[in-house]
């Protein structure tokens, strides 16, 4: 005997089945979290080298492809194109050497110097400090428990500050003993960011046939457009966010030569690189910019901290917009989040890039609405969904 099963039945009974698998395979993912994100973790540890070279490849890629479209142009002949890929990559490896030469050079004799003689002086630097604070104590003339109370607070802050010296030079020793994984992990990454460019096109070639091989060609081509879209949404946020970070950090540290203030170019490089982070990124440099001026001249710090509330809004309201303009579509509240939950996910590398990654998710997000809503005939506008009686602008 046959028994026939109704269609809406066996569909309701498939779905259940499919949620129920759904759930169970949650619940043990959600049981497992932390062995599974140890696993996720050794994983990147492993192909850290893969990541390495990819981001190399991603950025080199710009000025290897401005070698070839302007410079190496007259080499456009078909049996020349390997020569002119292996010309264009040469200059650019050895163009990025010699920058990145140039700038160690620079730069690290000068801030290790710096670093040397804060520390070198701190000891000098707290006498001087205690001494400033008893000569307040005597002009104000406090009462004996008030001293009491400050010398205690000061002995507390100095302790503090020479076991942050200490622990700075432990880290700094610790890098020391990681550098040779560090200098292999790039050298590897180097190698591999040449063979991706050298093969870039072969690469991309073979994604796109996987892809139409797997799915269907509507999907496939919304893919290509989203990373065509990504991609000019992460350099353009990263590429502005980078030259205004380097144009605050000259300005910075000339401002700083002007004043008089004391090490100017540690200081200019903690608020440089620190302004690659949207939003926090300032306050971030500040705090131990502001102490490490304190600890050398308090009155130089408190002109430093004015100076550094002006510098800022410069680059909020002038520069920042002047280069970035609406690179990322987000607004503000979207940028605050995308910021806090990277920093929560991958720390500092995830505040810098969560504002793009999310930016490029939200854009997804919207379009899949917006497409929804024109299938069904309705308005993709925002305003459209406002009561009547809001005022509020959109």
């Amino acid at each position: 005997m046959k028994i026939k099963l109704n269609s809406n039945i066996a569909k309701r009974t498939i779905s259940n089945i499919i949620v129920v698998s759904v759930g169970i395979i949650l619940f043990f993912i959600i049981k497992n979290l932390g062995g599974i994100f140890n696993k996720v973790g050794e994983i990147i540890k492993l192909l850290m080298p893969f990541i390495y070279g990819f981001s190399i490849a991603y950025l080199l890629a710009i000025p290897l492809k401005f070698l070839e479209d302007k410079v190496l142009k007259f080499m456009d002949k078909k049996n020349q194109y390997k020569a002119k890929r292996f010309i264009s990559i040469t200059i650019t490896y050895i163009s990025a050497a010699i920058l990145i030469s140039i700038i160690f050079s620079i730069l690290v004799p000068e801030l290790s110097r710096s670093i040397y003689t804060l520390l070198e002086n701190i000891p000098e630097y707290i006498n001087a400090l205690e001494e400033y604070i008893n000569n307040i104590v005597i002009a104000l003339n406090l009462n004996g428990d008030m001293v009491e109370d400050i010398v205690k607070d000061f002995n507390s802050i100095s302790k503090y500050i020479t076991s942050i010296a200490g622990t700075a030079v432990l880290d700094l020793f610790q890098f020391s003993a990681n550098i040779t994984q560090y200098i292999l992990n790039i050298f590897i990454a180097t190698i591999i960011s040449i063979y991706l460019l050298a093969g870039k096109e072969k690469f991309f070639a073979q994604i796109k046939k996987f892809l139409y091989a797997m799915l269907p060609e509507k999907p496939v081509k919304y893919v290509i457009e989203l990373t065509r879209s990504s991609h000019k949404t992460f350099i353009g946020f990263l590429g502005g966010k980078l030259l205004d970070s380097l144009i605050i950090g000259i300005i910075c540290f000339v401002g700083m030569k002007i004043f008089k203030m004391p090490y100017p170019l540690l200081v200019s490089f903690i608020i440089g690189i620190t302004n690659v982070v949207p939003v926090f990124g300032p306050f971030i440099g500040a705090v131990p910019s502001v102490i490490i001026i304190f600890i050398a001249s308090p009155i130089k710090a408190l002109w430093f901290i004015l100076f550094i509330l002006v510098l800022q809004q410069f680059d909020g309201n002038i520069l920042g917009p002047k280069i970035l303009g609406n690179s990322t579509g987000l607004t503000a509240f979207w940028v605050m989040f995308a910021i806090l939950l990277g920093n929560g996910l991958f720390g500092v590398v995830g505040m810098i890039l969560g504002v793009p990654t999310f930016a490029v998710i939200y854009s997804i997000i919207v379009s899949v609405i917006n497409n929804a809503l024109k299938e069904k005939g309705l308005p993709v506008e925002a305003k459209e969904y406002a009561a009547p009686e809001n005022k509020i602008k959109f």
